[in-house]
């Protein structure tokens, strides 16, 4: 470790950090944990995330990071409630931190934007006097084209987005931002190829998220041969994560293997469409729709499942693979975007997406050779383990960070 004269000043900006929240909330708090033990780390999130920082920072034992809490003006939260929404008021909000923080930007190294990471606005840092390390950065991905009927009335927005995606390098503005910063990193290799015109050198790809070491446990009894194949889905009920997709290939492999059951957990908007999918198909009692279920039972879900199906078609990583991996679950995925930077073909049994037969067929062919050759499941989750112990934890991302930290102040 450097010492305190020796450690980079560094700016974090972290719109969403939260302990215990999962997702981007819970990547922008572990990323200001991690660096805070090699950077001097200061943090601007936003003022309704402090009582549960302040919380959580009083019970940490490892160096902290200094936090700066701001807000917009309250009829500007009013109206993100009512006609902003999300995007506008993230927009408004980064570029009022550049005059808010400029004495804080003044005495920092480097600048790095950490969440939101969608490439689409990667924070307003343009001339801000000091190096700037956008990302690792999402948002480049986009839903197979042949896929897309599995998105029902979602479709035309997926399309919309993707219309944008393409639109981006029109935009002046946005070339200029990942152009001048002094590195830009991509989650997976779609968004990659997004930024790659507008940078010299290759973008570096590198997971966005991670787990802690001491997340990834020895499971405690592997499956038995012949035992009904238990596998888990768990996210949010929402288009892009295709638990209609799920059920499909649940119904397929019902026509092969009666010792077969699938819990989707989550909630979400689509969960409606999925009761009446599981009535059309006839899986009652082969499927269970669990609901939304809290993060301190996350664990236990995982322990009671012999496998994990994530079906998602559009997605920068999938931190529920990661969580799945620790718990030495075997996966089943689509191989693309996120999911293909975590899983190795010794750690997950990945399908390439095809039209919807095709990537239906797939996924149910993975699960069946779960569900009939023996030992495949441990085989995949203990070097799911081995895989993420070496390559995705917070200690590598800790690590890699510095380094790309101490190239972009050189620089």
């Amino acid at each position: 470790m450097d010492s305190d004269e020796n450690k980079p000043r560094v700016l974090i900006s972290a719109y969403a950090c939260e302990p215990d929240r999962g997702s981007e909330p819970e990547v922008g708090w572990q990323v200001a944990l991690h660096m805070a033990c090699v950077s001097d780390v200061s943090v601007i999130t936003r003022s309704n995330n402090r009582e549960v920082i302040e919380s959580a920072l009083e019970a940490h034992d490892g160096p902290k990071p200094k936090f700066h809490y701001y807000d917009l003006p309250r009829p500007l939260l009013w109206l993100k409630k009512r006609l902003l929404g999300t995007s506008g008021y993230y927009v408004m909000w980064q570029a009022a931190l550049r005059w808010r923080f400029r004495r804080e930007l003044e005495k920092t190294d480097l600048v790095h934007h950490v969440t939101f990471n969608g490439l689409q606005f990667p924070g307003f840092w343009l001339f801000a006097g000091k190096p700037v390390v956008l990302g690792p950065l999402g948002g480049g991905m986009t839903c197979p084209p042949q896929l897309m009927s599995l998105l029902g009335g979602a479709e035309r927005g997926e399309r919309h987005r993707s219309w944008v995606i393409d639109c981006l390098p029109f935009f002046p503005f946005w070339r200029r931002i990942i152009g001048e910063a002094a590195t830009v990193i991509a989650a997976n290799r779609e968004t990659a190829s997004v930024i790659q015109p507008f940078r010299r050198e290759q973008v570096p790809v590198m997971l966005e998220t991670a787990v802690l070491p001491e997340a990834i446990r020895t499971r405690d009894k592997d499956r038995r041969a012949g035992k009904k194949l238990r596998v888990v889905w768990l996210g949010n009920l929402i288009p892009r994560k295709a638990p209609i997709l799920a059920l499909a290939a649940a119904a397929e492999v019902l026509k092969n293997e009666d010792g077969f059951e699938l819990v989707i957990a989550g909630g979400g908007p689509e969960e409606s469409r999925l009761r009446r999918e599981i009535e059309r198909l006839g899986l009652e009692g082969q499927v269970t729709l669990a609901g939304k279920i809290p993060k301190s039972e996350v664990n236990t879900l995982m322990d009671s499942a012999d496998a994990f199906l994530f079906t998602s078609v559009r997605d920068t990583s999938g931190n529920v693979v990661l969580e799945a991996m620790s718990r030495g679950l075997p996966v089943v995925a689509l191989c693309h975007q996120g999911v293909r930077e975590i899983c190795e073909p010794e750690s997950a049994l990945l399908v390439e997406p095809g039209n919807t037969e095709e990537t239906v067929l797939g996924l149910a062919e993975a699960m069946i050779r779960l569900s009939r050759e023996e030992g495949l499941a441990q085989r995949l989750g203990r070097a799911g383990q081995k895989h993420l112990a070496a390559n995705h934890t917070w200690n590598h991302y800790q690590d890699r960070m510095m380094e790309v930290y101490r190239e972009a102040i050189e620089s």
